[in-house]
């Protein structure tokens, strides 16, 4: 059946997956809701039980009047008189008969099982071939929806994503999939996107830990599944201390910070996410503690250290390149300004392919090779950040740069 169903119109679709069940039902009192729904009652195992249906609902037309639906498994309707066990037990429940005029039964109470019941995810399952995995894990960005579909699914794209955007509406207006993988030289980390359904609007807002966020989703960088890292980090800064971030988009890490009260310098090569980095300190009544940039990343670090600037965390979130910047540091930090201060915090975000038991030699390797001086066992922190894809992790090294290595008189 689903080598034709997912070729069909979507309405055509949904009359396809029409389906109904039968169930006892039970029109009652209003007032007598209590004697099935109260969690004592012996009658409560007995009511309908369905994901997302309810086994007592309103009689339409009637605000002083319910229906009790029954379980179909336990209760099958299999003649117009209703099963005398299940009688039995409501009116012992209740005390006493079962009034015509009070309580009236119907044998042929309809439910709907088909297309409008079932989740995207069910729907899917129909009509896609069975060797045909269901797409069950993807982006949400604002009212756009990013899916990386595999090889497999792509003959089903226009099907896949024109249910899920007819079953997500109207939260969901737009969904994309992901064309080709992030290459090393896209130097603004934007992802190629094709529309599969709904509205070209790219434009998005949302909210991530109270911090408002607007931007052009095909123009700039953007993961909602580092929201846990966004606000791991910025919790993690203490009152006082000047952030720095060297590759900074749309100001996830930044302006979470402005708003804990940290002064920030934000930086990012995007004029499009510059755009958007001064747009979001605006939203966020923050752009008095956001000093925004549009430079490469070694530029913005050298002006911070030669207009003396004394921060305590830099932050180079470009997984692909981060540790190509880290020879900057190497001597950059004059004397004059840093002798008698505490050294900063290095958060540097990378991609490995190594196992798990060989993250800290490799890591260390990568960044001794980038300072072109040996750490001797200086402490790195390696905190696992996400698996990006199969054999790839992402993991972010935190580090304090040594005097001897920073220092410009070293």
């Amino acid at each position: 059946m689903s080598d034709t169903l997912f070729n069909l119109p979507l309405e055509q679709l949904k009359n396809r997956l029409s389906h109904s069940r039968k169930v006892w039902c039970l029109e009652i009192p209003a007032n007598f809701t209590g004697h099935f729904l109260n969690k004592k009652s012996v009658l409560k195992k007995h009511l309908l039980r369905l994901p997302r249906i309810r086994s007592v609902v309103d009689v339409p037309g009637e605000s002083s009047r319910k229906y009790v639906r029954f379980c179909s498994a336990t209760y099958p309707v299999q003649s117009d008189s209703p099963p005398r066990g299940l009688v039995q037990k409501i009116e012992q429940e209740i005390g006493q008969e079962l009034l015509p005029h009070q309580f009236r039964w119907l044998a042929h109470h309809q439910i709907n099982l088909g297309y409008d019941y079932m989740s995207y995810s069910e729907v899917l399952r129909k009509i896609l071939p069975a060797k045909v995995n269901v797409p069950n894990s993807f982006e949400t960005v604002g009212h756009l929806i990013h899916l990386n579909l595999k090889p497999p699914q792509l003959p089903y794209k226009f099907c896949i994503a024109n249910v899920m955007l007819d079953k997500l509406s109207p939260r969901i207006r737009t969904i994309v999939n992901k064309t080709n993988s992030l290459e090393d030289n896209n130097v603004f980390r934007i992802s190629p996107v094709e529309l599969l359904a709904g509205e070209r609007d790219y434009e998005v807002t949302l909210k991530e830990h109270n911090t408002v966020f607007q931007f052009n989703y095909e123009k700039v960088y953007w993961n909602s599944r580092l929201q846990t890292e966004h606000h791991r980090l910025v919790a993690s800064f203490q009152a006082g201390e000047v952030i720095c971030d060297a590759m900074a988009g749309v100001g996830p890490f930044a302006i979470p910070s402005a708003k804990k009260g940290h002064r920030v310098y934000a930086n990012d090569l995007n004029p499009v996410s510059y755009k958007y980095l001064l747009e979001n300190a605006r939203k966020n009544h923050v752009s008095h503690l956001i000093h925004c940039s549009q430079v490469c990343a070694r530029t913005f670090i050298q002006k911070i250290l030669t207009e003396g600037v004394i921060f305590h965390h830099l932050i180079m979130n470009l997984p692909a390149r981060s540790f190509s910047f880290l020879d900057v540091l190497k001597n950059g930090f004059p004397a004059s300004t840093w002798a008698s201060q505490r050294m900063p915090l290095v958060h540097c975000y990378c991609f490995s392919k190594a196992s798990r038991d060989t993250w800290r030699n490799e890591v260390t390797l990568r960044i001794e090779e980038a300072l072109d001086t040996p750490l001797d066992d200086w402490p790195i922190d390696i905190r696992h950040i996400r698996t990006v894809g199969p054999n790839t992790e992402m993991l972010c090294a935190l580090f304090q740069l040594p005097k001897r290595i920073g220092l410009a008189d070293s």
